[in-house]
């Protein structure tokens, strides 16, 4: 059995777009129990892992497999919509 791909998703209390984004990362997890592992990280909170991660701005979501890093990361200036497909088209490209 595969384990879950960590979706680190880098967030900071003020920032507005991370928080509408954020309740459909935690929904298309909630669907995917399996594939996906939601593991959300204040930038505020921890700079030094966020800087090291290579954030520049959040929110940001990085896909991680045994904490590895993977060159996925998804579009942080796309909209709500478009992140979530971007998510779900690297679900199926995984899994496939």
């Amino acid at each position: 059995m595969r384990k879950p791909t960590n979706l680190l998703y880098f967030t900071s209390k003020t920032c507005n777009p991370c928080k509408k984004l954020l309740p459909q990362v935690e929904q298309l997890v909630a669907e995917n129990p399996l594939s996906l592992k939601l593991i959300v990280i204040d930038i505020d909170k921890h700079p030094k892992f966020s800087s090291q991660a290579g954030v520049m701005a959040v929110p940001t979501i990085l896909f991680t497999t045994d904490w590895e890093p993977t060159t996925e990361e998804v579009d942080r200036l796309l909209p709500t919509s478009a992140s979530i497909k971007n998510i779900e088209k690297r679900l199926e490209e995984r899994d496939a």
